[in-house]
């Protein structure tokens, strides 16, 4: 049996994932206080809110599988999309977290 091949973004730096660059401003919203993403490039400003400044927001909420919540991505959307963000990405960060890209729509930056 010829085994699968490894999947390359499973070795990709977070920070890359959550497509974070360099001086972003970004806000982590929900996030464990001790919690941060690992290797961020050098600029970038980390909240725990958001700002007028805030380029990317990371919003976490728990949804893995076993929990229960009324929290789905499509009820976060439709409160944060009427406010000038999109959502660009969906990761998993760990067993019981996944993290919500949000970024402000371009014509509002």
């Amino acid at each position: 049996m010829i085994p699968a091949p490894a999947d390359p973004y499973a070795s990709t730096p977070l920070a890359q994932k959550l497509g974070i660059r360099p001086d972003t401003v970004l806000s982590l919203l929900g996030a464990p206080r001790q919690w941060a993403v690992p290797d961020l490039s050098p600029g970038v400003a980390v909240r725990r809110r958001l700002s007028a400044d805030t380029a990317v927001a990371i919003l976490f909420v728990r949804r893995a599988a076993g929990h229960r919540s009324d929290i789905t991505d499509e009820v976060v959307r439709g409160e944060v999309l009427s406010s000038g963000w999109v959502d660009v990405k969906v990761a998993a960060i760990g067993e019981d977290w996944s993290g919500l890209r949000f970024v402000r729509r371009r014509r509002e930056r």
